[in-house]
């Protein structure tokens, strides 16, 4: 798919939203508690902390996910979506840490 009609070139080809580019070059599913803009890539996630103008496929808020693992969702508690912000996986707010938000500073 390309972002306009009338493109030529093969490296316009990006996957659609609501998918996202495997290291494979395919496009896949974005996971349920994720967002996948037109053009998100997986293999661009470890590259994101220094370049946030990358695609890549972004946790909702209330999810979380592993930088070692970045499209292993995991849901946070009901009401955890201040502690469980989204964005880039493994973020957390207000210092806090660990998987799903849960370790205190």
């Amino acid at each position: 798919t390309t972002d306009s009609r009338g493109m030529y070139e093969a490296s316009a080809c990006q996957c659609p939203a609501g998918t996202y580019e495997g290291s494979d070059g395919n496009c896949f599913s974005c996971p349920e508690g994720m967002s996948c803009a037109f053009g998100s890539r997986y293999v661009d996630i470890a590259e994101y902390a220094s370049d946030s103008s990358l695609v890549i496929p972004l946790v909702e808020p209330g999810y979380f996910t592993l930088a070692s693992d970045p499209l292993s969702v995991y849901y946070c508690e009901e009401g955890n979506e201040d502690t469980c912000p989204g964005g880039a996986p493994q973020t957390c707010s207000g210092g806090l840490t660990g998987l799903v938000c849960e370790v205190c500073p």
